[in-house]
């Protein structure tokens, strides 16, 4: 798997998580009134998070503007 794969599968897990935590939040909480789905939700968004910055780091790096570790801190420092 290249590189360019990495970033799209990244985003795309990314945008699957968003999405699961969008529908918990605006149709099941609505409707169940579960506060413990809040943690769910915020667990959800977390993961796309990390996606994200995942995607973010594989796309620069595709263009040699960042170097990619095998740390994921030194990836997150890296990040920051």
């Amino acid at each position: 798997m290249d590189i360019e794969d990495k970033w799209r599968a990244s985003f795309a897990e990314a945008q699957k998580h968003f999405k699961t935590a969008d529908h918990m939040a605006f149709v099941s909480f609505s409707i169940l009134n579960e506060n413990r789905l809040m943690i769910k939700i915020i667990g959800e968004l977390a993961v796309a998070t990390s996606n994200l910055i995942k995607a973010f780091l594989y796309y620069e790096a595709g263009f040699t503007r960042v170097k990619l570790y095998k740390d994921p801190q030194r990836n997150l420092k890296t990040f920051m």
